[in-house]
């Protein structure tokens, strides 16, 4: 267990077994960012996601996102939960 990583369980025998890796996965959570019309840039932290619509796996923390739209801009920070599942949207 690791703080920003998911719980990882394992079975194992001892004395049998010496050694052990485990593999850590980061807490993650799904963001799906839309808008109308579609075909806004999207970006997170700084680094450009793609297009709207985008369905993002983000890590568990505080994100800025942002959507551009030609001359028109939209910011919000988004509180990303492990294992959660959100949504934003934009009507330009």
């Amino acid at each position: 267990q690791l703080n920003g990583y998911a719980t990882a369980r394992r079975i194992f025998v001892l004395p049998d077994e010496h050694s052990l890796y485990v593999p850590l996965a980061r807490d993650t959570g799904v963001l799906l960012v839309t808008s109308i019309p579609s075909g806004s840039t999207v970006t997170v932290d700084g680094k450009r996601y793609g297009q709207t619509p985008a369905t993002l796996h983000l890590s568990a923390c505080v994100h800025q996102i942002a959507l551009t739209n030609g001359t028109l801009h939209h910011e919000e920070t988004v509180n990303i939960e492990p294992e959660s599942f959100q949504a934003r949207s934009i009507k330009w």
